[in-house]
């Protein structure tokens, strides 16, 4: 399952990379001449792409930092009812949900 997840990723990594190679190509030519907004347009694409993969990244290092216990897990006892109830407050305190009617028992 590790196997399968991490070939995952590399194709997740992959696809990103290709759009920002072909961006990049594009703005690179010196022979193709691009409109600043055009060239704008294609920089926030890249980005968005960078962003992505910084995600993906920033998951795979997670998951190996868990794999080799590297983050301790502070475990403590608790009342999930109360934490339930404040999480459902907070979520009806936001105006989207504030006209959601919700019966706790």
């Amino acid at each position: 399952m590790r196997t399968e997840w991490i070939a995952n990723i590399s194709h997740d990594l992959k696809t990103p990379l290709s759009s920002i190679k072909g961006y990049s190509e594009v703005i690179a030519d010196l022979s193709y001449p691009i409109p600043h907004q055009e060239a704008a347009q294609y920089a926030t694409i890249m980005l968005g792409k960078v962003a992505y993969m910084t995600e993906l990244i920033e998951e795979l290092c997670l998951n190996e930092s868990l794999k080799g216990e590297q983050i301790p897990l502070l475990k403590s006892s608790s009342n999930l009812t109360q934490f339930l109830r404040e999480i459902i407050i907070e979520i009806l305190n936001h105006p989207h949900h504030s006209q959601r009617l919700i019966h706790l028992r």
